[in-house]
This record gives C-alpha cells, sequence and structure tokens, in this order.
C-alpha cells in the first residue's frame, strides 16, 4: 500500500465533482491512489503543499 506525504495509507480515492454535474455513469468512481513518499526531513512546506490531499 502506498504511502501518502502525510503518513497516510491511501488504497483508493473517491472521485466526486458536484460543480460539474459528474454522476457515477460518467466517471470511473474509484481512482487508485498512488503516492510518492519522501522522510519527513525531506519535505519542505512548498513540496508537502504540492502532494497534499485534500
Amino acid at each position: 500500500v502506498p504511502f501518502a506525504p502525510s503518513g497516510f495509507k491511501v488504497r483508493y480515492l473517491k472521485v466526486f465533482e458536484s460543480k460539474l454535474n459528474y454522476n457515477d455513469h460518467d466517471v470511473i468512481k474509484w481512482v487508485r491512489y498512488i503516492g510518492r513518499t519522501f522522510p519527513p526531513e525531506l519535505l519542505t512546506p512548498e513540496s508537502e503543499a504540492q502532494y497534499r490531499i485534500v
């Protein structure tokens, strides 16, 4: 299982965008998330913001 920069284990990311009127038939419901892992000492505020999961 890949690790996100925040340290969370992420297996699947659900895609949901109501403003664009997507429904379950228009998009693939689940997208596999493969993130990069960084040792905490290598994270800078700029790189952490770039890979933040919101």
